[in-house]
């Protein structure tokens, strides 16, 4: 089913047509009389919009969101409003208490079923977000930052981009934090063009083709994809044109008897509507990341780097260019841990991290996997290339430095790293798995630390499986 509408209408005939006409679109309704009976039938069925009309006796659009909000927390709800001759609030009352959507009195069937399937897309859209929200929030990962409040750019784009100011361009300039600019179709699909926050086109200078078109490319490119699209449509045909670009993508269409405060409230609503569901992205984005970090150097950790490095992996025997991975460790780190403490060895980590991660370079797949102990994996590269990769990267933290200067004499701290480097060919490939991989470049980092840490050790796979490696006692480093 497409989704589940309840019709609260004190008018039986009324409710029956509309649920006719929902049943053909295969929607599932319930029907209720009265605000009461309403309320009972949501708490049940718990409908994903609530469709009423403006002439249900008793009917109070903010007291009708205040009760559903109250009657099903955490149940996402969108409410929608049909215009009557008694209508007890104005269009603009009703959105400016919450109401998600007005329809007109007369309501052309193919409107009224693009309207609603743009809602359930942004009823799925912000339940979507919601739920990731709330499991970023449970792992404890921190919400985006709102960034500072700013100055929104608003695109008027259609015949009106050029003559005196209109009622449209009227009413969005009451908007206090947007800056109006009047663009053509093709200046607002430019590539040179800056992306605005929102698009409203006006179709009085396009042909339906043109103004279809137009959304598509605009939702098509980068700077149009975020942004909140709203159509002015007016003539004949223009719920039908207005039907058309909901169903291209567009947020919101405002019809010829739109008044003023009707078309700045509804524009206000889709920029701070789409300025949200960036933000939301945004944390989620923040929240991925964090779980793919490692908090204290900002290196990618294990659950990223092993999925990856598997890849890397795979792509040996596509495509017979070598791998180098290599398992790179603090040479005497608890001698410093001992010496200065915990805090400021997870200092001198993070330097090193630092060091390894510019020295590699941003094609390199750098991680943590975990104390002391650094993962470097470079594609394409072969034993010579390899050799010189990794001196690189020693030499890289030789210079680096930590200044302790908690003591009575400071003094820069300098560590060392032993590297161990696995090449895997193609022959190889096919037969060895991504652990059995790193195990064989920790094997060559245990070469290296017996033959006096310091140095690289690089191996092929079949020098690593002839090679008798003696463990380092534990705790030496």
């Amino acid at each position: 089913m497409p989704g589940r509408i309840l019709i609260l209408d004190s008018v039986a005939i009324n409710r029956v047509v509309l649920r006719v006409k929902l049943a053909a679109a295969c929607y599932e309704t319930f029907q209720a009389e009265t605000l009461a009976e309403a309320l009972r039938v949501a708490k049940a069925a718990r409908p994903d919009i609530l469709l009423f009309s403006a002439a249900a006796p008793g009917v109070d659009p903010a007291r009708l969101v205040s009760r559903f909000k109250t009657l099903m927390p955490g149940h996402i709800i969108a409410i929608m409003m049909i215009e009557a001759g008694s209508a007890p609030a104005s269009p603009e009352a009703a959105l400016a208490a919450g109401i998600d959507e007005v329809l007109p009195r007369t309501c052309e069937d193919a409107f009224l079923t693009a309207r609603l399937r743009a809602v359930f897309r942004a009823l799925e859209e912000r339940r979507e977000l919601q739920a990731h929200e709330d499991e970023t929030r449970l792992l404890g990962f921190a919400e985006a930052t709102a960034a500072a409040p700013g100055r929104r750019r608003v695109a008027l784009v259609g015949s009106h981009v050029t003559g005196e100011p209109d009622r449209l361009s009227d009413a969005i300039s009451g908007l206090a934090d947007a800056n109006i600019e009047r663009r053509s179709a093709r200046e607002a699909l430019s590539a040179s063009g800056r992306g605005a926050d929102g698009y409203v086109i006006s179709d009085a200078g396009l042909d339906g083709d043109g103004c279809r078109s137009l959304i598509a490319d605009l939702r098509s490119q980068t700077q149009g994809r975020e942004a909140a699209i709203i159509v002015l449509t007016d003539g004949p045909s223009a719920q039908e044109r207005a039907a058309a670009a909901l169903d291209m993508g567009a947020d919101d269409v405002l019809l010829a008897d739109a008044s003023r405060a009707e078309i700045a409230i509804r524009v206000r609503r889709q920029l701070d509507r789409r300025a949200s569901l960036r933000r939301q992205r945004l944390g989620l984005e923040a929240g991925m990341r964090a779980a793919l970090t490692d908090p204290l150097t900002g290196l990618w950790n294990r659950r990223y780097a092993l999925p990856r490095l598997g890849a890397w992996r795979a792509s040996v025997a596509k495509n017979s260019r070598p791998l180098a991975v290599m398992i790179a460790d603090i040479d005497r780190f608890k001698a410093v841990n001992d010496r200065f403490g915990h805090p400021f060895g997870d200092r001198v980590i993070a330097e090193v991290a630092t060091c390894l991660s510019s020295a590699a370079g941003p094609e390199s797949l750098v991680a943590r996997l975990g104390g002391e102990e650094f993962l470097i994996a470079m594609q394409d590269t072969g034993s010579a290339e390899a050799i010189q990769a990794a001196e690189g990267l020693r030499r890289a933290v030789d210079a680096c430095g930590v200044l302790a200067d908690f003591g009575a004499e400071p003094e820069i701290v300098r560590v060392s790293v032993s590297i161990g480097c696995a090449i895997l060919t193609v022959s190889d490939a096919a037969d060895l798995d991504t652990g059995t991989l790193i195990s064989r470049a920790d094997d060559a980092l245990y070469a290296a630390k017996d033959a006096g840490r310091g140095r690289v050790v690089c191996m092929s796979m079949a020098d690593a499986r002839d090679r008798a490696i003696r463990r380092l006692p534990a705790g030496t480093g």
